[in-house]
């Protein structure tokens, strides 16, 4: 009885303890999730994924580049933004605005920077068609619309996530042979 008493106690301990973790770093595990659940959609989208890429701009400049996805009939610049909350948005304006409980937080229009991503991809590969997403978690929310090219990760599986049975164009192939081997050097 004493053997089971103890073993009792130490489960409810145990139980106490995770309970107590999980409340300390709630914000840090679902973050983590958040990133994990982001970097895995983005993944799955294409034939194949070039992620952290730099390349130059050509105008004598570089860009990093979040995510290059193989596509079957382009080339997809995948830029994932990490944010939660409300954000206040459009394709117009420069600095775009965050609201998390009663905070709000200003950034630059990440739509920007996706347009130099593209032209620098297509710079490289001026006869291919590359096109690009901003690819946001669940936890945004745009009360004022979202601005084109702007997607979730799910709304971005079910557009993009369904080609893996297509067949890739030859000339899409060798262009992403060339990139991937701009990005070895």
């Amino acid at each position: 009885m004493v053997l089971s008493e103890t073993i009792g106690y130490g489960l409810l301990v145990l139980l106490l303890l995770a309970a107590i973790v999980s409340v300390l770093f709630f914000n840090k595990i679902k973050r983590g999730y958040t990133d994990w659940y982001l970097f895995h959609t983005v993944k799955k989208l294409g034939y194949d994924v070039i992620q952290n890429i730099i390349l130059h701009d050509g105008m004598d400049g570089t860009v990093c580049i979040d995510n290059l996805v193989l596509m079957p009939d382009k080339i997809l610049v995948v830029s994932v933004g990490r944010y939660q909350g409300a954000v206040f948005a459009s394709e117009n304006i420069d600095i775009w605005t965050q609201v998390v409980g009663k905070r709000s937080y200003k950034f630059n229009n990440p739509l920007l920077k996706l347009e130099q991503d593209i032209s620098a991809v297509r710079a490289h590969v001026p006869k291919i068609k590359v096109t690009g997403i901003l690819v946001f978690s669940s936890d945004v929310d745009f009360p004022k619309g979202k601005p084109d090219n702007v997607i979730s990760a799910s709304e971005a599986k079910r557009c993009f996530g369904n080609t893996h049975n297509k067949k890739i164009n030859g000339e899409y192939l060798k262009a992403w042979n060339e990139i991937k081997i701009l990005d070895e050097v």
